[in-house]
């Protein structure tokens, strides 16, 4: 069966879902390549004196779109060596004690992220709110309605920021989830064996008690 293009990338886009990084490079381009349709051309000044305007508008948005870049890189790097710290030491730990307490701070950082990505689409939310301004309906399910068109891909954009900000909150949580689980499972093999030592040293001391020296 053959594939076109547009299936084959709309299928990729399914399995490997992009991330803001993934998104904002995207945006970027579209930008440059925005600016290259409006960049006039020579011998026609009446041109490049319409296009001036939305020159000027790309390259604003391309220092924020920029902006944005250097922060989710920032944001992403952080994130990831802080995880794999914390991974390193709970391989490390020397006892059940300590690696619950390495556990307990894994699951504290990853809620954190959860949490702050939450925010972050409450913010955008706020944003967008602002906007469309009164008057304006936006619905989810039909797309965007609105009386003025000019906003109508940065609303676009900005819903798709703050359904990405849930996702990745929703996957920060179901991870501080699954860590818990695996604190709470290091904490009852740590209750049964510190249970299984005081046992035996409580048999040791009975057994020194019933000690007969025969002389």
């Amino acid at each position: 069966m053959n594939i076109d293009q547009k299936s084959l990338n709309d299928l990729l886009s399914i399995m490997r879902p992009k991330n803001s990084l993934d998104t904002l490079r995207e945006r970027r381009e579209a930008l440059l390549k925005r600016m290259d349709r409006n960049t006039p051309v020579a011998g026609n000044p009446s041109e490049g004196d319409k296009n001036t305007g939305d020159i000027k508008q790309v390259l604003m948005e391309l220092g924020e779109i920029d902006r944005q870049i250097q922060a989710e890189i920032y944001e992403e790097k952080t994130r990831k060596l802080e995880l794999e710290r914390l991974k390193r030491e709970e391989a490390a730990a020397k006892n059940l004690r300590e690696r619950e307490k390495i556990l307990a701070r894994h699951e504290g950082v990853l809620y954190r992220y959860s949490f702050n990505k939450l925010l972050s689409a409450d913010g955008k939310a706020r944003e967008m709110r602002t906007m469309v301004g009164p008057g304006v309906s936006v619905t989810l399910s039909g797309g965007i309605s609105a009386e003025g068109k000019a906003h109508g891909d940065k609303l676009v954009q900005k819903l798709e920021d703050i359904d990405r900000d849930l996702k990745e909150s929703r996957e920060f949580g179901i991870a501080a989830a699954e860590v818990a689980a695996r604190r709470r499972r290091n904490r009852m093999k740590q209750e049964i064996e510190e249970a299984a030592l005081a046992k035996s040293r409580n048999r040791k001391i009975k057994a020194k008690k019933h000690i007969n020296v025969v002389l």
